[in-house]
């Protein structure tokens, strides 16, 4: 948990740099930088659909 948008977006930039896959990461929060922009949960692509049968 980090306290601001900063500091989190930092942590996020150093994973990247160490070579973590964007794909295995979801940035919580607002203002986030052009770089962990693409991290954050509503920009995230899924292709898991429910399964409505019960």
């Amino acid at each position: 948990m980090c306290y601001t948008n900063h500091a989190l977006d930092q942590f996020l930039e150093d994973l990247l740099d160490i070579g973590i896959d964007p794909s295995a990461i979801v940035r919580l929060g607002s203002k986030s930088t052009r770089r962990t922009e693409p991290l954050g949960l509503f920009k995230q692509h899924s292709s898991y659909r429910r399964n409505y049968t019960t």
